[in-house]
């Protein structure tokens, strides 16, 4: 059995050989923080992107307030197609107009911020989303945003794992994926 004082010796010898340690043990940890962030474009609160398949390019708002993705579609009207649900809707960006089909996904309630008990059904669809030089499939309600400044908004579920949001920008990068023909 050691003695009290022999205990004490042990202990305090190695207590200062792990505060050598802890200090790249602290650094280790912070960078492993960090490293999920290293792979993230940093992008703007409005940014241009590219939607297929119409090709069409818009400007978007990007807001991590957002889960899902919108964009502005006119003529949205559901129909059958070989037994399943599609919607038929119309995109113009200004300076061309696409009439697209696509399934319906689902279908979502959301709450209408001016009215507080307003809820309305939106169609929801799969979309390709080119930002910079990502490409994602993402789940985008169809409704009329008109009275909006920006005709698509791009939420957390796109964003998520590929984006960082410096809201001191705008406009930074320019839709660059390239397509598989």
């Amino acid at each position: 059995m050691l003695s009290q004082k022999n205990y004490y010796g042990y202990k305090e010898k190695y207590l200062k050989d792990y505060w050598i340690i802890i200090p790249f043990i602290v650094i280790i940890l912070l960078s492993s923080c960090n490293s999920s962030n290293r792979n993230q474009d940093v992008v703007g609160w409005v940014e241009r992107v590219r939607v297929y398949p119409s090709k069409l390019s818009f400007k978007a708002k990007l807001d991590t307030g957002a889960k899902h993705s919108s964009l502005h579609a006119t003529n949205i009207k559901p129909f059958i197609k070989n037994g399943k649900q599609w919607v038929r809707f119309t995109l113009d960006n200004g300076k061309k107009t696409v009439t697209l089909e696509e399934p319906i996904f689902r279908v979502a309630q959301i709450k209408s911020r001016s009215e507080e008990k307003k809820v309305s059904d939106r169609y929801v669809i799969k979309l390709k989303i080119c930002l910079g030089n990502i490409s994602k499939t993402a789940e985008v309600n169809l409704t009329d945003r008109s009275q909006f400044i920006y005709p698509m908004l791009l939420g957390r579920s796109f964003l998520e794992g590929y984006f960082l949001i410096d809201s001191t920008k705008t406009l930074s990068i320019k839709p660059n994926c390239k397509q598989k023909k």
